[in-house]
């Protein structure tokens, strides 16, 4: 199963792009979608908006695709699960692509900026867990930091 997050505010672009591989079959797993507050209600997904309770969808995911934001990645990473973020580049001055890319400097994560790169990363098999406890033990320390702080 695919589970994709985009948050609390909306990605519709990702949504859209995603509805459209899994009607051509490039996607044959299953997909959930959670959202936020996007506009594109998804066809060939199933899909919510919000829920007090991700984590259960992270566990069962195969892959977890999301939004470029700080919690989610740092989470992902964290958890040690699979993942492709994917800079939602029309928020806040683009911030999420200058986040991913400073982080893409310390840990090999697997991110993109263009959604015409989507079908190409999912097909190709690139996308690996990282095992966080490998790299930089400060690494560790940050982001378990930063994903409490944004929590509280």
């Amino acid at each position: 199963m695919i589970f994709v997050t985009v948050g609390t505010f909306y990605f519709d672009p990702l949504i859209k792009a995603l509805d459209a591989l899994v009607a051509k079959g490039v996607i044959k797993d299953k997909v959930i979608c959670q959202i936020g507050k996007g506009r594109y209600e998804p066809s060939h997904c199933e899909y919510f908006r919000y829920t007090q309770e991700i984590e259960p969808y992270i566990a069962q995911a195969d892959l977890v695709i999301c939004h470029g934001g700080t919690g989610s990645v740092l989470n992902l990473l964290l958890e040690e699960k699979k993942f492709l973020a994917v800079a939602n580049t029309e928020l806040a001055d683009d911030h999420q692509t200058e986040f991913l890319s400073a982080l893409a400097k310390d840990v090999p994560i697997s991110w993109i900026r263009d959604l015409n790169k989507l079908e190409q990363m999912l097909v190709s098999g690139n996308i690996q867990p990282l095992p966080l406890s490998e790299y930089d033990f400060f690494n560790y320390n940050l982001c378990s930091d930063l994903v409490d702080f944004i929590k509280a």
